[in-house]
């Protein structure tokens, strides 16, 4: 069975997740949303890497084909962007070579050449996940035990690493979520009659991403980086996330009828996320550039609106400017470019 093009409890998680880290970076609402939104994040990309692959067989080559073309294009143009408005006119070829090597997946090169957009980070972070997801495809009998072995990983990496500077943004520590949504989609698969009350969970998993949006506490722990905290959000996680996907497989309370448009705007505005994540930061540097009127430490409601839609614009302009074509266009050359390469042998000379 083919996976939806939209499923769209997932796209309402992404524009929630999305929402929680944008205010988490622009207000530093709730002191606990930054974090919901990156745990999230990795156990949905884990999820969805799972929830797509097929039975029949997995191409390590055709994968990383078609996720670089979707991630790259507008992970460059960010880094770009990034390193343009924090240099302005120092900006020269050696910040273009680095700002290259970063959308490569460079962590080092964040911080020195993009400025301010310290989310960026989290793109290692996606970047790590996608190049270990194809073990995980090819011994996907042994999930479980891979899920074991980096949960013992993590633990490990707490008595040997200083929690308030590099586990948040340690691979080794954050691996144990990605494969918790990994193996979340694979009892999904077998087991998708056990999601028959999905839209109670769904309910309550969205009533905690909004109190985590707007209100926020750490749950079981001090920090959004122990394990206090990262366990039952990330229980929580597999279940909304789970519960998502088996929305249309069950019927819903007559009461709850959503109209056919605002789903369609839902799954619409789910294809910005990625592009609104990457640029928040720069877009509210650049209006406070612009913005002159700065009163008692805060910014006038009008301020915040036209960041707003300064963001949703720019979102769409990446999105259907960069992020669609350039990702179609350099998957189809990379696709040809690859088949060459592999029937080099056949092809006939004259």
């Amino acid at each position: 069975m083919k996976p939806p093009a939209f499923i769209p409890g997932i796209s309402l998680i992404r524009i929630l997740l999305c929402l929680m880290i944008c205010l988490f970076h622009w207000t530093w609402w709730s002191p606990a949303g930054g974090g919901v939104g990156v745990d999230w994040f990795i156990i949905l990309s884990g999820f969805l890497m799972m929830f797509t692959l097929k039975k029949e067989k997995f191409s390590a080559s055709s994968f990383y084909i078609s996720k670089f073309a979707r991630l790259w294009p507008l992970l460059f143009t960010a880094f770009l962007l990034s390193a343009l408005l924090s240099y302005k006119s120092h900006f020269n070829f050696n910040n273009l070579a680095s700002v290259l090597i970063a959308s490569f997946g460079g962590n080092q090169f964040v911080y020195q050449y993009t400025g301010d957009n310290y989310p960026l980070w989290y793109m290692k972070i996606e970047i790590l996940m996608v190049l270990f997801f194809p073990l995980v495809a090819y011994g996907r009998k042994y999930l479980l035990l891979m899920l074991a072995l980096s949960f013992v990983a993590a633990l490990a990496c707490i008595f040997f690493l200083e929690p308030d500077k590099q586990l948040y943004t340690y691979f080794p520590y954050r691996l144990w979520q990605f494969l918790a949504g990994c193996y979340a989609a694979q009892l999904y698969k077998k087991h998708a009659r056990f999601f028959s009350w999905s839209p109670a969970i769904f309910a309550c998993g969205i009533g905690y991403l909004l109190y985590q949006t707007f209100i926020g506490t750490f749950l079981i722990g001090e920090e959004n980086i122990s394990m206090g905290f990262l366990l039952p959000d990330t229980l929580i996680a597999v279940l909304t996330i789970s519960s998502a996907c088996s929305l249309e497989k069950f019927n819903a309370p007559r009461f709850v009828k959503i109209p056919p448009g605002v789903i369609h705007l839902i799954n619409r505005a789910s294809l910005l996320t990625y592009a609104i994540f990457l640029m928040h930061i720069p877009v509210l540097n650049f209006m406070q550039y612009i913005w002159t009127q700065y009163r008692d430490g805060t910014y006038s409601n009008l301020f915040w609106f036209f960041s707003c839609l300064l963001l949703i614009v720019v979102g769409i302009i990446l999105h259907y400017g960069i992020e669609q074509p350039c990702g179609k266009w350099l998957s189809s050359r990379l696709k040809r470019s690859f088949y060459l390469f592999r029937n080099y042998k056949d092809i006939p000379r004259y």
